[in-house]
Parts: C-alpha cells; structure tokens; sequence
C-alpha cells in the first residue's frame, strides 16, 4: 500500500447484501474493502465488524441502528448491487443526513474510474 496523507483520507460506507448469505457476502465486502484501502480509502464495513459480535438474526435492530451511526461518519455511502431492505434503510438515512449515495456499476460502464476493477476483483479474487 502506497503512502498518503492521513488527513485526506475519504470515508466510504460500504452497502452490499448480507443476510441472504452472510458468510458469501462478508467476504466479497472484504475484497471490496481491502480494494478501497489500497486505494487511500477508509472503508466502513459493518458486514465485517458488526457481525464479530452481533447475531444477525436476533440483533438486527442493534446492528442497523449501529449502522445508520457509522454512515454518520462517511463522506459516500457506496451501494453495490440491489438493495435489499436493510440496504434501503441505509440508503435512506445516508439521504437524511446529506451523505452522498453512489450506486456502483459493475463493468466498463462504471462511471468512477476508482471503482472500474471491482467487478474483477470479486470475481477473480485477486488483490
């Protein structure tokens, strides 16, 4: 990883699935979040840290409420793929509080360059 000034660094919330296949899904938001580190990027990813000591399907209320205070503290909420119910509620709340929602596309369509590879980096699993 390069070195970069730690004031400037951005703070992006990552939105992706996750009770439809917590173990699949926690790992793509790994590779994800490893992407947007190596790239100067803070990633917030509640699929990694939340799920280390909350139970999904008991706590889920504890857990959205402690991720609609992390996505306080982005500067985008980046949503990747179809938002599911739990992902509307973030979106929502990135909305109320005036954080910018990025919906990220897969492919060369992709509008920001910074996000062009991440479809390959899921897909092959290389970082």
């Amino acid at each position: 990883m390069s070195t970069f000034n730690m004031d400037k660094i951005e703070t992006v919330y990552i939105c992706h699935p996750f009770g439809c296949d917590p173990h699949g899904n926690a790992e793509r938001v790994r590779k994800i979040s490893r992407w947007f580190a190596q790239q100067g990027y803070l990633p917030l990813a509640p699929h990694i840290y939340l799920a280390q000591f909350l139970d999904e399907a008991t706590e889920r209320e504890v857990a959205m409420a402690l991720c609609r205070r992390l996505i306080t503290l982005a500067d985008e909420l980046l949503v990747f793929g179809e938002p599911t119910e739990g992902m509307k509620v973030e979106i929502e709340e990135a909305e109320r509080m005036g954080v910018p929602v990025v919906h990220v596309v897969w492919g060369p369509q992709c509008s920001r360059p910074e996000t062009g590879c991440l479809g390959a980096v899921l897909d092959e699993g290389t970082t």
